[in-house]
């Protein structure tokens, strides 16, 4: 005997897929399942909300960092790649359903790469262990144009940990924590 909701979606789906002879499993409830074989049930898709997620798209980057960040109507990612050497930029394709290459910003050891929007202007703060930190802004269009993030002059952190940015009324501010101290 079996209670049948949503908590036995996991074994229904299991006795849909396995190859096991298992004995009956027979629901007492709710009211519509009582005294069924849970096998017998047709779905319980149109009564359970499931956190399921199927892979959609394989990035074989191997990264030690992700943010995402929408600029306009795209969606975009920042994925960084210490082993290559870069900080990947992805673009959400509408048409394909899936990422894109964008724009690519090369440097030694990068650990982070975060997305910094201010007014209409994306920034893109990016962590290396070696050389410190640097900033970089982008004249973003709309679409697969020729994208380019030129370099800032802006201060060197050196060994950056954790980065982040947050905005208080109209300041914006930067939170850089490196292996020396919090800047």
């Amino acid at each position: 005997m079996f209670e049948c909701d949503c908590k036995a979606k996991w074994l229904f789906s299991w006795l849909k897929m396995t190859n096991s002879t298992v004995s009956d499993v027979v629901c007492v409830g709710p009211p519509e399942y009582q005294g069924k074989k849970l096998n017998d049930v047709t779905s319980f898709d149109s009564e359970c909300i499931t956190t399921d997620f199927v892979v959609h798209q394989i990035l074989t980057y191997q990264s030690v960092s992700v943010d995402t960040f929408q600029y306009k109507n795209d969606v975009f990612v920042a994925i960084a790649q210490p082993s290559m050497e870069n900080c990947m930029i992805l673009e959400w394709d509408h048409i394909e359903m899936n990422f894109r290459s964008y724009d690519n910003i090369t440097g030694q050891s990068i650990v982070g790469c975060k997305a910094i929007l201010i007014d209409d202007q994306v920034f893109m703060v990016v962590a290396q262990l070696f050389g410190g930190s640097l900033t970089y802004t982008s004249m973003m269009k709309a679409g697969p144009s020729s994208p380019s993030f030129k370099t800032l002059k802006s201060p060197v952190f050196p060994n950056p940990m954790i980065l982040n940015f947050f905005k208080l009324k109209v300041k914006h501010f930067l939170l850089l924590l490196t292996a020396q101290r919090l800047v």
